[in-house]
């Protein structure tokens, strides 16, 4: 119990995973079990611990399983955007298979003749 009073934190990184990598889907197994351990590990540490999760990867689905499994019925969430200025999104339609590397030539021009203003 020494130990455990120690614990000022518990910061749980790609809480994400808790979901896509510690529960099983699809008839699988869980990739990672581990993951679904994180509400054991907190019944044993002191109920007043703060327990972070980040992720950049919270929708509401995983959002979820994060608050059972970890977080406490008061907690806090705090949204922020990952958007970047400079950031642009492109769709490119691939028809037939996405493994033919040729579909992508009209992307990006290879790097030794790159200059911005020759991209597509």
């Amino acid at each position: 119990m020494h130990f455990q009073k120690q614990i000022a934190r518990i910061i749980i990184d790609e809480a994400h995973n808790i979901e896509t990598a510690g529960l099983p889907h699809y008839g699988l197994p869980a990739f990672h079990p581990a993951w679904d351990k994180l509400d054991e590990i907190k019944t044993i540490l002191p109920h007043t611990l703060a327990w972070l999760a980040l992720s950049a990867t919270v929708p509401d689905h995983i959002l979820k399983i994060i608050k059972t499994k970890i977080l406490h019925p008061d907690y806090i969430l705090i949204r922020l955007t990952s958007n970047r200025l400079n950031t642009i999104y492109a769709t490119h339609q691939v028809i037939g298979s996405i493994d033919e590397l040729r579909k992508y030539q009209s992307l990006i021009l290879p790097s030794d003749s790159f200059e911005i203003v020759k991209q597509p």
